[in-house]
């Protein structure tokens, strides 16, 4: 009897305490799944989507070796890298940013000028995929680049169809791919989902979320996590969903951050920090998701803003500009869990989309 009612308990996830992984402010948690009272297994993920899985509940050892042996690998250059965005005139840039912890350097040259084309961060490399090169959209650009920490690398020109706005993270050895926008009408928003495998582009053949531009996207405990959005039919979206990897559930939490589309996200110690967007009106709310549950952090922070570029370095998210009121700004914040801190670093102008990643 027991057994049979232990069986029919939803399973619960609960993470322990982060540490620490490598360079660049990745870390990993001890992931406890339980049913009932019962421990059903116990894995390490790590805030990069890789994850290692105990032998049982009470030998982690293996596991533990191969999560510490994976973080020693993350040899990066311990820098953000931001490229392009929008400036004030509406038009694409083509620079490169880095950001050690306290200042801005400029980069090398980076693919032709573009925004609004997120990326993320694979095997030391921060890939980035189309974009567009005005606010315009007089060009929509379907090619892959990606940043080894010195240069940029033109790696494809075929793959997922032209798009802007799409909702991109990493998984595992995959970087994922969902939806976006072909042109500047809502109605050709798209609801598709690709893998990069550091080779090339494959398509699933499943369903998901509706078409939607601008959700913010971050990965946690294995799994990318994309918020918010705008579709042609609802408008400003307040959706939750996750994917595994080879499928997407919408998630039900009780209290969800209110619709928005292109807010800053990112993961920090444990958690996916999501900050502003827009929704008609610019936003300045700060929340945070641990895998089940949205919470309002209530902090004085940023002026509310929308189009933001965020990542995650040595313990903190790094905010950059975003559009305050239809004004493209250029000052960067530090979040650290708790509190928001203004840097006075000046280097990068202003502007709203630009790609961004931690290596």
């Amino acid at each position: 009897l027991d057994a049979y009612c232990t069986a029919q308990t939803t399973p619960v996830t609960a993470c322990g305490a982060s540490s620490a992984c490598g360079v660049g402010g990745a870390t990993y948690n001890l992931c406890t799944l339980t049913q009932g009272t019962q421990c059903d297994s116990k894995q390490y993920t790590t805030s990069t989507g890789q994850h290692y899985t105990c032998n049982s509940c009470s030998d982690c050892n293996a596991a533990l070796t191969s999560v510490e042996t994976y973080c020693a690998s993350l040899t990066g250059t311990g820098s953000v890298v931001m490229f392009g965005g929008f400036d004030s005139t509406g038009a694409g840039l083509s620079d490169t940013w880095l950001w050690n912890g306290s200042t801005w350097t400029a980069g090398p040259a980076g693919p032709p000028a573009r925004a609004d084309a997120p990326g993320a961060v694979l095997g030391g490399r921060f890939l980035v995929f189309g974009g567009t090169t005005s606010t315009s959209v007089t060009g929509v650009l379907g090619d892959t680049w990606a940043w080894s920490g010195s240069a940029w690398t033109e790696l494809a020109t075929s793959g997922p169809s032209a798009r802007f706005g799409s909702a991109v993270g990493a998984i595992g050895s995959e970087v994922v791919l969902f939806g976006g926008c072909a042109t500047n009408t809502a109605a050709n928003d798209l609801a598709d989902t690709w893998l990069w495998n550091g080779l090339g582009w494959s398509s699933l053949a499943i369903t998901g979320p509706t078409g939607r531009v601008g959700a913010g996207a971050a990965t946690l405990n294995g799994q990318v996590v994309i918020f918010g959005g705008m579709d042609p039919a609802s408008g400003y979206l307040a959706e939750t969903w996750v994917f595994n990897g080879s499928q997407w559930t919408q998630m039900t939490p009780a209290l969800s951050p209110p619709a928005r589309f292109y807010p800053a996200m990112t993961t920090l110690n444990g958690q996916v920090v999501l900050f502003g967007g827009g929704n008609g009106g610019d936003l300045g709310d700060t929340w945070t998701w641990n895998g089940s549950t949205w919470t309002q952090i209530m902090v004085t922070g940023p002026v509310a803003r929308a189009g933001a570029a965020a990542a995650a370095l040595n313990g903190s998210m790094v905010l950059f500009g975003g559009s305050e009121s239809g004004t493209y700004v250029s000052d960067t914040w530090v979040f650290n869990g708790s509190t928001w801190a203004a840097q006075t670093a000046t280097g990068p102008t202003g502007r709203f989309g630009a790609s961004i990643g931690a290596l």
